[in-house]
């Protein structure tokens, strides 16, 4: 029981630091663009869904979201 308490205590802290990393890392970005995704690891992430550029995405698990974002649109005149 003491031990299982520990680790939900300690589960807990992790989580309050991961989330209030947002502050240091995201500090310009709007909180409805922020997600968090995977890695590969099994690590969490903050990503900014519109400045998808700026991150090295071989190491975070596509998502559909991702996918969708990244996804090439090409765009004619005709189309408008």
């Amino acid at each position: 029981m003491e031990g299982d308490f520990a680790s939900h205590l300690q589960k807990a802290k992790e989580e309050i630091i991961f989330l209030r990393s947002v502050l240091d890392t995201h500090y310009s970005s709007l909180v409805s663009n922020l997600r968090i995704k995977q890695k590969q690891d099994g690590s969490l992430v903050w990503i900014d869904i519109q400045n998808l550029h700026k991150y090295d995405l071989s190491d975070i698990v596509m998502d559909d979201e991702i996918k969708e974002r990244t996804k090439i649109k090409r765009y004619r005149d005709r189309d408008y």
